[in-house]
């Protein structure tokens, strides 16, 4: 097993439990993804944001998309276009209670919106 895929093992175990809700569970995976990562511009990919505890907005978009899949959590990884006035920022969006909502873990925006 990788050292990246060990690491999301144990986050999930020590903070997702059994039987809670995908809205519990994808709250707990934020939380502790903005507890315990900082923003750094060097790390792009979810391993320095689940490893080291350091990434920018694609870090922790690909950090919030690795701890969906583990917990079983639709869950998509989105990148601004070029228009956007932020072209490179990057988020996610999640599938909770049958909708899909916003996340952005590194700007602090937690289910915002929502589609069906």
């Amino acid at each position: 097993m990788s050292q990246l895929q060990a690491k999301k093992n144990k986050k999930k175990s020590v903070h997702i439990r059994k039987g809670m809700s995908d809205y519990d569970s994808v709250l707990t995976a934020y939380n502790y993804l903005r507890s315990n990562c900082s923003t750094y511009k060097g790390w792009q990919y979810n391993w320095g944001a689940l490893v080291y505890g350091e990434a920018q907005y694609s870090g922790y978009a690909r950090a919030m998309k690795a701890l969906c899949d583990a917990i079983g959590v639709d869950c998509r990884y989105v990148h601004a276009d070029s228009k956007a006035s932020n072209p490179s920022h990057q988020w996610n969006q999640v599938r909770v209670g049958g909708k899909w909502y916003i996340l952005d873990a590194q700007s602090g925006g937690f289910l915002l919106g929502s589609q069906t």
